[in-house]
């Protein structure tokens, strides 16, 4: 039986993988708080190294350079308190969970700290939320549906090169 990964691809088997266009949902975020008047905008995510975290900073970084905006390396390396302390007016940030601690972090600083936050990945009450948070989600249903077809096919002979197909954010 075929092996098929979702949401990452393996670094230790090669194998189909059904991924988020985790790139392309950053860059699309990033436009949009560029499109909101933000020059100075910085991630806040997890390990660089990870596959995700290298995934949305290279899309933070082509919709900065397809802007023509400077991205300084404080900006991608941002702490809770380097938040706090940064020069960004805005923040995309990598996970549900950094999304819900800058919010936290940022509630805390009061109204003198405004930052616009964008999150990849949706969580709940985020649209009661004042000021409003914007979220990068992904349709979990056709990551599923995708990894589905992947193994299907596998079991039904193909014997191709791996394959990675990608579900929009």
């Amino acid at each position: 039986i075929g092996t098929v990964f979702a949401l990452r691809p393996s670094a230790r088997v090669t194998a189909d993988a059904a991924l988020v266009d985790e790139a392309g949902g950053a860059e699309s975020a990033v436009a949009h708080l560029i499109g909101h008047g933000h020059k100075r905008i910085g991630y806040f995510g997890g390990d660089p190294a990870g596959y995700r975290s290298g995934q949305l900073l290279r899309g933070y970084g082509d919709a900065m350079a397809a802007a023509g905006l400077p991205v300084d390396k404080a900006w991608t390396e941002l702490t809770p308190r380097g938040l706090l302390n940064s020069t960004v007016t805005a923040v995309l940030c990598g996970s549900r969970e950094r999304t819900a601690l800058a919010l936290r972090v940022l509630a805390a600083a009061g109204p003198s700290r405004r930052v616009a936050v964008v999150g990849f990945g949706d969580f709940e009450l985020a649209e009661y939320l004042a000021p409003g948070v914007t979220v990068s989600t992904y349709d979990a249903t056709e990551v599923g549906r995708a990894a589905g077809e992947l193994l299907l096919s596998r079991m039904r002979g193909y014997d191709g090169p791996p394959r990675h197909v990608k579900v929009k954010a």
